[in-house]
């Protein structure tokens, strides 16, 4: 990749996209194999070479170099940076899906350092936009509510049918359940505790 870049100026188009793919996928291989530093160059110069409009015309491209940037930035301390992309990520994702998943990665962001209440905020404001609203004003009500939505759920079997079960398949759903995980060590870090109960 390296020798390819350095005669970059000499490929064709076609050429300097394909190097483009090559740094993107060199990146994710860095980030997978902890050269976080190396990481953040091969992605940054695949960054430089993306193409003007490239979220019309190389949408998928854009999200896999965007998702591993925004991931190599942690990982190297640039908070702000890492965040500023994934708002720049947003901004251009398509579906609400797709932006609640990105949503996510800032609401762990925010709790891996330390911004509890912030990440709670923005979790409650995915958790609404993904259809599971969070009833901060009824909590303690909500808790009944969902232990009866769970004995209604069991319709008297045991609890541990629920193991037993095939996996969730809807994607809000599984992501919903994803950041409720995330949600619950926050809440309960910054004693939160009825919250904590509820997620």
């Amino acid at each position: 990749v390296y020798q390819l870049y350095e005669a970059k100026n000499i490929l064709t188009s076609e050429e300097k996209f394909n190097l483009l793919e090559l740094h993107i996928k060199a990146g994710e291989k860095a980030i997978n194999s902890i050269a976080y530093a190396s990481a953040n160059q091969y992605l940054n110069r695949a960054l430089e070479d993306l193409p003007a409009n490239a979220w019309e015309k190389h949408y998928d491209l854009c999200k896999y170099l965007y998702e591993n940037l925004i991931e190599s930035e942690f990982l190297n301390g640039n908070i702000e940076i890492s965040q500023k992309y994934a708002h720049l990520m947003i901004e251009n994702l398509k579906t609400d899906l797709e932006k609640t998943k990105i949503l996510n990665v800032l609401v762990m962001q925010s709790s891996l350092q330390g911004k509890f209440q912030e990440g709670i905020d923005l979790g409650i404001k995915t958790l609404e936009i993904l259809g599971y609203p969070v009833p901060v004003n009824e909590l303690e009500a909500g808790i009944g509510g969902a232990f009866g939505a769970v004995a209604q759920h069991l319709a008297g079997r045991d609890i541990l049918e629920v193991f037993k079960q095939d996996d969730v398949k809807d994607e809000q759903a599984k992501l919903a359940i994803a950041l409720r995980a995330t949600l619950a060590p926050a809440a309960f870090l910054s004693g939160q505790n009825t919250l904590w109960a509820y997620f």
